[in-house]
C-alpha cells in the first residue's frame, strides 16, 4: 500500500472540485461592531505575558487599558498575573471618575450613572475584605 503525500491528496481534491486553494477562496466578510457612544462605557482590557524586564525582574504581564469609544488608552499597568489584578486596579484608576460622576447631577445617556454606581458598590465591597 502506497501512501499519498498532502500535496498529492489536495490536488486530487481541487481536481474533484472538494477543496478551493486559500488564494482563490472568496474572503471572509467581517461585520464591523458598532463602537460605544461614551468614553467609559467599555473599557476593554488586554493582558500580555512577557519578560518585559529582561532578567532585571521576574515575567509579568503588561495590562492595557482602551476606551471602546475613543480607542484611547485609559492606562498601561505591569501585573505578576492577569486574574484579580486587572480588576484591582482598574477600581483603583475609575475610582475617583466613579465618585465624582455619583456627587455630580450629570447625567449621561449611555447608563454611565449604573456603571459608577456599580463600580462603587464592588470597591465598597473590596475595601472591606
Amino acid at each position: 500500500m502506497s501512501r499519498l503525500t498532502k500535496e498529492t491528496v489536495r490536488q486530487l481534491m481541487t481536481e474533484a472540485g472538494l477543496w478551493i486553494p486559500r488564494r482563490q477562496r472568496p474572503p471572509k466578510i467581517y461585520q464591523p461592531r458598532a463602537r460605544r457612544a461614551c468614553l467609559g462605557e467599555l473599557i476593554q482590557i488586554d493582558g500580555s505575558d512577557h519578560r518585559w524586564f529582561e532578567d532585571r525582574a521576574p515575567a509579568c504581564t503588561l495590562l492595557v487599558y482602551v476606551d471602546d469609544a475613543t480607542s484611547r488608552l485609559m492606562a498601561l499597568h505591569f501585573s505578576a498575573s492577569t486574574s484579580g489584578d486587572a480588576l484591582n486596579f482598574v477600581l483603583q484608576i475609575f475610582r475617583a471618575f466613579a465618585a465624582e460622576m455619583v456627587d455630580s447631577d450629570f447625567q449621561y445617556e449611555c447608563l454611565m450613572q449604573n456603571l459608577a454606581n456599580e463600580l462603587l458598590a464592588l470597591d465598597a465591597e473590596l475595601t472591606k475584605r
